[in-house]
């Protein structure tokens, strides 16, 4: 939820919300690999971002269905 609050207002790059998750770049390219993380855009060169809302949607998810 803090993470929530802690997020820019625009495209996130893997190693900014790596840092925002708390988590390292090499996990969270492992759930980008096993499309488990949150849902992820490719751009010009390959190079992934995440858009706001989806990760914040994402994220809830992830805390209601641990809250089961």
């Amino acid at each position: 939820v803090q993470a929530v609050r802690t997020f820019p207002r625009r495209a996130i790059r893997s190693k900014e919300l790596a840092t925002i998750l708390d988590i390292s770049e090499a996990a969270l390219s492992s759930q980008r690999r096993r499309r488990t993380g949150p849902p992820v855009v490719l751009r010009e060169g390959c190079r992934p971002f995440y858009h706001r809302d989806e990760v914040v949607t994402w994220l809830l998810a992830q805390i209601d269905r641990n809250a089961r």
